[in-house]
């Protein structure tokens, strides 16, 4: 879970993404350039499903 975080960090911040993908062997680096790039990395959304509140968040 922690890589996960510190990809998603990545992925949001423009400095921090080309820092890392301008070091050589970075294992994170590796994943960025075979991750597809989305305008939104998560999304929030809010139903109601047989009057059941249900919140989720979807994660590119």
């Amino acid at each position: 879970m922690e890589r996960g975080l510190e990809l998603a960090d990545t992925l949001n911040d423009k400095a921090k993404r080309e820092e890392v993908e301008s070091e050589l062997g970075n294992d994170m680096a590796m994943v960025l350039l075979l991750l597809p790039q989305y305008k939104e990395t998560e999304k929030e959304i809010n139903v109601r499903w047989m009057n059941i509140p249900m919140f989720g968040k979807l994660d590119g």
